[in-house]
């Protein structure tokens, strides 16, 4: 798929963004790169989403204190930086088989 020009420059900044900043409530920007005129991001392995999580099992109210605070850290850190998430929901709150 072609990406527009503003795609592209979203894509970029997004990518600038990933490398510069680092957290642990972050997913982490491995390697960013293009080829054939298509832009890819080589980014750590979160298997999973909150969305499918909810939709397999009950969360107990513990499990949701957890993810909730760290969710929270996640935004702090980006707004710490000045950066606003913009797109913020479950299916971008993402983790792997470590937790």
């Amino acid at each position: 798929m072609k990406l527009t020009q503003k795609e592209m420059v979203n894509m970029i900044q997004e990518i600038g963004l990933l490398r510069l900043h680092k957290s642990p409530n972050l997913v982490n920007c491995i390697e960013a790169f293009d080829h054939k005129s298509s832009a890819y991001i080589v980014m750590e392995l979160m298997s999973h989403n909150i969305t499918r999580l909810l939709n397999v099992t009950e969360l107990s109210e513990n499990a949701c204190k957890y993810i909730l605070n760290e969710v929270l850290k996640g935004i702090q850190f980006m707004h710490s930086k000045h950066i606003i998430h913009r797109d913020i929901k479950s299916d971008n709150i993402l983790y792997n088989d470590q937790g």
